[in-house]
């Protein structure tokens, strides 16, 4: 009960409760197909003969339905091109649907709850998928979406694939708009985008807990806020983000509680407001060179990021609560030269350990000199006699080595001390 009142608000949010009951009763004519199923059918063009197709509520087709592409009435034949709104909505029996080559359009909630629904094949010319077409279909196992289909309508697959143990989808490089909350709360846990999807709109994989990770192709322009959010008992663990989006929006990606990394592409220059908070196990970032503007709570309560690098000349604007909730002893780097304008700017002036790129280690020994050079956490020295000793802030001796390397445990500021020699403060990145 709780899952079908769930339901109903759902639809009633895009839209649909206003006409399923009466979306029922509206039909032109009735044929019987060859295997036995009673279908009715409304004419949509006179003059090309089309018509949709959709069930009753009082009949019950069995575990298998194909839909015919062809129909006979009053000796014109019609050819099938739409499922009906709600056509077989709640038709449980249904395991197996087969649609015809003439189908172009699946109208809003054609199939929608019909929780034993496992396998759906759509042929190549489907151009649209409806509302809620495919909302609840808990049993599906997985589905290709042709690559001739333009609209993935709103919600079509929400609380889908919940059932199921693997849930692939497959978008066959359609190029497609995947609309308002398409796969939310559904199981998927692997989806193909192909390389033509347009755009990923609201709550598109939201609440996707089982996701494993989402690869966003280079044709996606737009990327919707809430897109991929409150994914807080698993979801993604990776996110590809395509070069040429500008703006990640309000939550995009925010509550992705197992998310470890993402990239965020040079061409963004606008963060919003909470697009990355709650991000937990975010271990570091990346912020691109031509980003100006981060939003309230842009990363907040990402407590597991140790590293920071800005590539920013100029610091984003940024706000008191944008990095909330973090670690402000974590190791930022910046270009260089711009480490005082960090310091100094508000919104970052929080953060302790701001280090521009550009610092090189030299330090006088005996009248000549060592250099120091990082890669990953080896710490390398040239030109060095004796012994090597790394002490973290604490005055805690964490390495040592009699050769011209030595490791550090982590990311971090550290103290080497080489020899007699001053300390020597590095970074590791």
């Amino acid at each position: 009960m709780k899952r079908f009142l769930k339901m109903a608000v759902f639809m009633a949010a895009v839209g649909l409760l206003s006409f399923t009951a009466e979306a029922q009763n509206i039909y032109d004519f009735i044929d019987v197909s060859l295997r036995g199923d009673t279908l009715f059918y409304t004419i949509i063009d006179d003059t090309e003969s089309l018509v949709s197709v959709r069930g009753s509520d009082s009949i019950v087709y069995g575990d298998t339905l194909l839909l015919p592409s062809t129909v006979e009435h009053l000796g014109l034949q019609y050819t099938v091109t739409e499922v009906g709104d709600t056509a077989f909505w709640r038709h449980n029996e249904l395991v197996y649907v087969g649609l015809p080559d003439s189908l172009r359009i699946i109208n809003s909630a054609a199939f929608c709850a019909d929780s034993s629904l496992k396998i759906v094949t759509m042929p190549e010319g489907l151009v649209s998928i409806g509302r809620l077409a495919f909302a609840y279909c808990t049993s599906l196992r997985s589905i290709t979406i042709p690559s001739t289909v333009a609209v993935i309508g709103k919600a079509s697959f929400y609380g889908a694939f919940r059932k199921s143990r693997t849930a692939e989808v497959v978008i066959a490089n359609a190029s497609a708009t995947i609309e308002w909350g398409a796969f939310y709360y559904s199981n998927i846990t692997s989806i193909d985008l192909g390389d033509s999807v347009r755009s990923i709109d609201s709550y598109a994989f939201s609440s996707c807990n089982r996701l494993d990770s989402l690869i966003i192709p280079p044709s996606v322009t737009y990327i919707g806020s809430m897109a991929c959010c409150y994914n807080y008992m698993g979801g993604p663990h990776k996110i590809r983000l395509p070069e040429g989006i500008d703006t990640i929006r309000y939550q995009a990606f925010a509550g992705n509680f197992y998310l470890e990394e993402i990239n965020i592409p040079s061409s963004v220059v606008y963060i919003d407001s909470a697009a990355f908070w709650e991000c937990v196990k975010l271990p570091e970032i990346t912020l691109p060179e031509n980003l100006c503007y981060l939003g309230d709570y842009a990363f907040s309560d990402c407590g597991n990021i140790s590293k920071m690098r800005s590539l920013a000349t100029t610091p984003p604007r940024a706000f008191a609560n944008t990095f909330s909730n973090m670690d402000h002893g974590l190791v930022l780097t910046v270009p260089c030269g711009s480490l005082e304008a960090y310091q100094n700017e508000a919104g970052w002036s929080y953060f302790t350990n701001i280090y521009d790129d550009c610092e090189a280690v030299e330090s006088p020994y005996n009248n000549s000199f060592f250099s120091v050079v990082t890669c990953g956490t080896t710490i390398f020295v040239t030109n060095r006699v004796g012994e090597m000793s790394l002490y973290d802030l604490f005055g805690r001796r964490v390495a040592y080595s009699t050769c011209n390397t030595i490791e550090a445990p982590s990311a971090g500021l550290y103290l080497l001390c080489i020899d007699n020699a001053s300390p020597v403060k590095v970074v590791v990145l």
